[in-house]
């Protein structure tokens, strides 16, 4: 049990350290960013909690936005909306993590609903956030925020899902089981 344990904590800290390095190419090439990073980091976010579990894939989806800021990915009219962006990666996890394993068919639907409750969850707070606190940008910036924390994150979680069942599936056919529980 403990050599299981260390196996998905150490496969958690591969996705991590994955991500960060895609958070660093994305922000050094900027015309990329937006449509190939997200995305993937979507994708590793559903495999780090399909492959090494929910409680993994919460900390991995706590920790990405928290060390984007430490490496500056996350700019600063941004900063105000990171609690945004992990309670939305949690409420992707958590749904997701519910779902994954009752079937191939909720597997799928787990990456349509929590994307989905992600996606209406991170529209709202930001609007809610804007008009709680007065947080001094600019408003065509926080225009420009507030589109990138909604239709956007939708769409690349959606686009992370299907790589990720497309990777689970590959893996599934090499032998390495992550789909012995579906159906």
């Amino acid at each position: 049990m403990k050599n299981n344990n260390v196996t998905k904590l150490i496969q958690a800290s591969i996705f991590l350290a994955l991500a960060m390095i895609l958070q660093i190419i994305g922000r050094n090439f900027v015309q990329i960013n937006p449509i190939l990073i997200g995305p993937l980091i979507s994708t590793i976010i559903f495999l780090t909690t399909y492959i090494s579990g929910l409680s993994l894939g919460i900390l991995i989806g706590i920790l990405i936005p928290l060390l984007g800021i430490l490496i500056g990915v996350v700019a600063g009219p941004f900063i105000p909306f990171v609690p945004v962006m992990i309670l939305g990666n949690i409420i992707l996890i958590i749904t997701f993590g519910i779902l994954m394993y009752k079937g191939r068919t909720f597997l799928y639907a787990g990456i349509a609903l929590s994307s989905i409750l992600r996606y209406l969850f991170m529209t709202f707070a930001s609007q809610y956030l804007i008009n709680i606190f007065n947080l001094n940008i600019p408003q065509k910036i926080l225009q420009q925020v507030l589109m990138l924390l909604s239709t956007p994150q939708l769409i690349n979680a959606l686009i992370g899902g299907i790589i990720a069942i497309i990777i689970i599936e590959i893996l599934n056919k090499r032998k390495l089981n992550f789909l012995k529980n579906l159906k």
